[in-house]
């Protein structure tokens, strides 16, 4: 084989382990089903539209004629999102090679529940066996780009079965994706009909999957799951509350109308910065709020606190950090991502506190740019940010060890909410307007041998497990006293 890409235009023309072979030596290949997804995708609209225009004409209000020549006319708006999803889809893809082995382990574990619960047969569907994913665990090899679509069909199929059998399809928020997936004619003369198609809750259903599933991968749901011990509609729920909130569709817009205009890789490094932030705020909504999740209220109540810090970013920050981002933001401006977008990728790691910032400017009646001046500087003056950095560069041998990580990380983020809290409740007592000044000038012992042992840590070439373990109980015993 000596194409350097090769796109299946029908079924089977290449089998499942010549794609495997084809992909391990260079060659970007999909599977059939990839390739051949938009022909399926335009029957599911063609029908789901038929069946729409079916109860308009029996209820009288077009004849079949004007139906005819309104499917004509949305021809081409139909191959729009047909395409959309398409693209969306093989997107996913190229995110999780380009995760390669980050994912390797989850989605080993993936593989593994799927087979457990009868599902799945590795063999089959020529996934690799525990002695070939240990082999590639070892190399700091992912999966190819045909392992990861068997994977990904596999994750929707699953997420489907299990959104349809919730409550979730029925909430009265998901009515917007229900009414995403038509045309635009119809979603303008005939709303009241798409709300009572009687597939509603199928459409709703593959509309989430789709977005959960192309935007953030085969694996979060699972991950999600195993983290926080919440079903899969939960998962859902709290995904779409980030995705509103944070605005995040506008910004997937942004990263993809630059294709061909940056580098494919940057636009990639770009959405796995979006992945990351829902990873960390899904998660605090699934741990930390009121569940079933109200998706409207949620979103409402978090969206204009994240708007205020974005907004005010660089009045809360320190010239330190503030530097950092820019920094940041001026790698991918070098790649040709507009100054604006570039800013706003790189400032999404700072705000992944936005939830937390919120929730204490609620609870202590101020503003969330005044709460997030002390939780920042807090931040830095304990080295917590620095810490969960090392935390993110720690070197990790198996799933517990990456779980002992990612526990302490979420401690770090916990501790500086504390801190925050701690602080602001403090202001009232007196001071002289320095409020974290204040705070540690009263707990200067406990202050000092924090200070000292993250000092020590800094010298350090390598910052292990240990290392943190003994960072983080030093810190809780800070947010203690």
């Amino acid at each position: 084989l000596r194409a350097r890409v090769v796109g299946e235009g029908a079924n089977l023309g290449v089998t499942q382990r010549g794609r495997i072979e084809a992909a391990q030596h260079g060659v970007r290949l999909n599977t059939d089903a990839i390739d051949n997804s938009a022909g399926v995708d335009t029957s599911d609209h063609e029908v789901n539209i038929k069946i729409l225009l079916g109860d308009v004409v029996v209820r009288g209000d077009m004849t079949l004629k004007q139906r005819d020549q309104l499917l004509v006319a949305m021809t081409d708006e139909v191959a729009g999102l047909v395409l959309a999803d398409n693209y969306l889809q093989s997107q996913a893809l190229t995110i999780a090679q380009a995760r390669g082995a980050e994912l390797l382990e989850a989605q080993a574990r993936f593989v593994r529940s799927l087979e457990k619960a009868g599902r799945l047969n590795r063999a089959i569907e020529y996934l690799p066996d525990e002695e070939e994913l240990a082999a590639r665990m070892a190399n700091r090899q992912g999966l190819t780009r045909p392992e990861l679509a068997v994977l990904l069909a596999y994750a929707k199929i699953t997420l489907y079965d299990e959104l349809l059998a919730s409550e979730l399809p029925d909430d009265p928020f998901m009515h917007e994706d229900l009414v995403r997936y038509f045309p635009a004619p119809l979603r303008e003369r005939f709303g009241e009909a798409i709300g009572r198609h009687r597939l509603r809750r199928e459409i709703v259903a593959t509309g989430v999957t789709n977005s959960i599933v192309n935007r953030v991968g085969p694996v979060f749901v699972k991950e999600m799951m195993e983290k926080t011990g919440m079903g899969p509609a939960d998962v859902a729920r709290a995904y779409a509350v980030v995705r509103d909130a944070f605005q995040l569709r506008p910004l997937w817009k942004a990263i993809e109308e630059l294709d061909t205009r940056v580098p494919a890789g940057v636009q990639t490094a770009m959405l796995v910065e979006t992945i990351r932030l829902l990873e960390r705020t899904v998660a605090w909504f699934l741990t930390g709020g009121a569940h079933p999740l109200s998706i409207a209220a949620e979103a409402e109540t978090y969206r204009p606190g994240v708007e205020a810090l974005t907004s005010n970013l660089d009045a809360v920050l320190d010239a330190e950090e503030a530097a950092r981002l820019a920094a940041r933001a001026a790698v991918y401006a070098a790649d040709g991502v507009p100054e604006d977008l570039a800013k706003r990728i790189a400032a999404l790691p700072v705000l992944a506190s936005a939830p937390d910032l919120v929730r204490i400017a609620a609870r202590t009646g101020r503003a969330v740019a005044g709460v997030a001046a002390v939780y920042f500087q807090l931040g830095r003056r304990f080295g917590l940010e620095w810490l969960r950095d090392k935390a993110a560069a720690a070197k990790t041998e198996n799933h517990w060890q990456k779980q002992a990580v990612a526990a302490i990380v979420d401690d770090l983020f916990a501790h500086q909410t504390a801190l925050t809290v701690r602080v602001l409740d403090g202001v009232s007592n007196g001071g002289n307007g320095h409020p974290v000044d204040d705070w540690i000038a009263q707990r200067r012992p406990v202050v000092e041998r924090v200070e000292q042992l993250v000092s020590e840590l800094r010298t350090q070439a390598n910052v292990d497990l240990a290392m943190l373990a003994v960072a983080n109980r030093q810190l809780r015993g800070l947010t203690a006293g």
